[in-house]
């Protein structure tokens, strides 16, 4: 009874591992305006999402949209969609993703938080809300940018930590060992990138600098050229 249960659970074991497999496969492979619509839709879903949070709480109580409700989840999405493709959100790539893109999307959030609220501001001047019977908390935009920053940084990070995770099929190479000769920005800036694309594995580094002998760099021992 016990080698059945096992033998279930390892073949479990197995499927899965051969289903984590093709999906990275299947994305990694898929073309770039592909994968820029999948995020988009993604994103979508977030701004959606977001929304429904910040009303939520705001409001004290779950707070579905009803009619006219729905105008201000199209005006997100009419203002964010825009604004995250001109700031260039979807031309990163998430199995690298970093400080530098982190920033983007700090930058771009800031950019929308701003332009929705005066979005919000000028309809309820001309009083459009008032006249549908919509409800519109003034602090709404701020609360939701607040709450797409982090789904929209979980989103990647999630992305990044998966598409990376020891199961990538890319890794069947890492018994590829490598040395990088020089321990510069430029060395470092490589020795980085094999380490985040786990493509190979990264034992060591040559420079002639006697200063920098047998120090670190991500985990990396530095050696002289002797």
């Amino acid at each position: 009874m016990e080698f059945h249960i096992n033998a279930y659970s390892h073949f479990l074991m197995l499927v899965k591992y051969k289903l984590d497999v093709y999906m990275k496969n299947f994305l990694i492979s898929l073309s770039r305006p592909s994968k820029q619509l999948l995020v988009i839709t993604c994103d979508s879903f977030a701004i959606g999402i977001s929304i429904f949070i910040a009303y939520s709480v705001r409001l004290d109580q779950l707070y579905f949209p009803v009619e006219w409700d729905y105008l201000v989840y199209a005006l997100a999405l009419a203002t964010a969609i825009p604004i995250f493709i001109a700031m260039g959100l979807y031309r990163e790539v998430f199995r690298y993703t970093g400080k530098y893109a982190l920033l983007t999307i700090l930058r771009t959030i800031f950019i929308y938080v701003v332009t929705f609220t005066l979005s919000i501001s000028f309809l309820r001047y001309f009083n459009v809300f008032e006249v549908h019977k919509v409800v519109v908390p003034r602090s709404l935009g701020i609360l939701q940018g607040i709450i797409l920053l982090f789904l929209v940084v979980f989103s990647r990070l999630i992305a990044r930590y998966w598409l990376l995770s020891e199961q990538n099929f890319y890794k069947k190479n890492k018994d590829r060992k490598i040395i990088i000769y020089g321990a510069g920005s430029s060395g470092m800036q490589i020795g980085l990138a094999l380490q985040q694309a786990g493509m190979t594995s990264l034992v060591a580094y040559i420079d002639d600098n006697r200063n920098l002998r047998h120090k670190l760099i991500n985990g990396v021992r530095i050696y002289g050229v002797d």
